[in-house]
């Protein structure tokens, strides 16, 4: 029989645990996507690593999986990674030679990237030691802080736009500025380390 498409060997692997669920992240390097699979697909997705028919796929993940898994049920998951552009198809690669074109840092300013660091070791370090972020009492504790910064500012509103002239000088406006590079930043880790909890790389 002939050989079914295989799965693109640029892609990168990661292991992400969730909800006591264990999955795979897969990263497609020239479209920047993330994509999870669960454990019975990741069956199928190393079966896809060598050439192989729809029928060998099939009864090798029957074997490993412990039921059935026919062959339509391969082919469908087979149409969804190429409509991902995860297979080494024809109509794969064609496409992304297409986005490689569009070259969207040469045609949009904010596309731009400047080098600066590499925050692999400083996510590393920090992920074990921020698991609490993740927990659901944290994000209740989180809920409650925002309402109550709301409330608080709502209840001060006239004194706090009647002063804000006051900040227009060198103090006030080194302040702001201290203030706002410290809140950008966790605002970015935040991100960072989001994007880590579930797999992603940053």
């Amino acid at each position: 029989m002939k050989p079914t498409p295989q799965l693109r060997s640029d892609l990168e692997f990661s292991s992400q645990h969730h909800l006591g669920k264990n999955y795979v992240v897969v990263k497609d390097p020239i479209t920047k996507r993330y994509f999870r699979f669960t454990e019975n697909q990741k069956v199928i997705l190393d079966l896809l690593r060598s050439p192989s028919d729809l029928a060998t796929i099939s009864q090798l993940a029957c074997e490993q999986l412990g039921g059935p898994v026919s062959e339509e049920t391969v082919a469908a998951f087979q149409q969804s990674l190429e409509d991902k552009f995860l297979l080494d198809s024809e109509t794969v690669r064609a496409k992304l030679e297409n986005y490689r074109g569009q070259k969207l840092e040469a045609r949009n300013l904010l596309y731009w990237k400047l080098a600066s660091i590499n925050p692999e070791r400083i996510f590393s370090y920090l992920i074990p030691r921020t698991q609490w972020a993740f927990k659901q009492w944290f994000h209740v504790f989180a809920a409650l802080m925002i309402a109550s910064g709301l409330i608080i500012n709502l209840l001060h509103l006239p004194e706090l736009t009647g002063r804000v002239q006051e900040l227009f000088n060198l103090h006030g406006l080194i302040l702001i500025w201290i203030v706002t590079l410290t809140v950008v930043t966790c605002h970015e880790f935040a991100h960072g380390l989001t994007c880590c909890h579930y797999g992603g790389k940053v």
